[in-house]
């Protein structure tokens, strides 16, 4: 489902969609902004999922460099952003040209199934929304997975719960 906007967007970011747009690209924030978001607090970075390749993104964003797939975007005194082609999370990594294909195949917890564009509005799988509201930590799974089998895909989703709920109080299901 889609809803309404983001309460506020640093200028950075907005560039960011801009260029991207311009370039006739689709690009969503993800991940842990959008959490930060719906939590109230402040993101201390901003994730992407974007449809264009590393080198385009090089090519395309100020100030600029490789991080693994895509590319990091850090300046003194100015927000922090990881900019990633839209792929599969687990290996192999394909590239995708869909946020919904993206989302679904995170192996992480259900608050990274959401993302935000300023033009078609937040998207969210698997009640991702309700579940950051309601502060529970719930496995994004694929079909036929277990919880177990994310755990062993993605192992460091353990301390990562252990860090949400230490600093943010999210509380994990009984699944984990």
């Amino acid at each position: 489902p889609i809803w309404t906007e983001y309460k506020e967007i640093d200028k950075e970011v907005l560039e960011i969609f801009k260029i991207l747009e311009g370039k006739k690209r689709q690009a969503y924030l993800a991940g842990d902004c959008i959490r930060d978001h719906f939590l109230n607090r402040v993101p201390k970075d901003y994730d992407w999922a974007v449809d264009a390749s590393q080198e385009e993104l090089l090519e395309w964003i100020p100030n600029s460099s490789k991080n693994w797939f895509g590319v990091k975007v850090s300046a003194e005194g100015k927000v922090n952003m990881d900019i990633m082609p839209m792929m599969s999370c687990i290996e192999p990594f394909i590239r995708t040209d869909d946020i919904i294909s993206d989302l679904k195949r995170r192996l992480d917890f259900t608050f990274s199934t959401m993302a935000y564009n300023p033009k078609t509005g937040f998207i969210s799988l698997n009640n991702a929304k309700e579940d950051c509201l309601n502060k529970i930590m719930r496995l994004n799974k694929l079909p036929g997975m277990t919880d177990e089998d994310v755990i062993s895909s993605n192992p460091g989703v353990i301390l990562k719960a252990i860090n949400l709920n230490y600093r943010l109080g999210i509380e994990p299901s009984s699944m984990l």
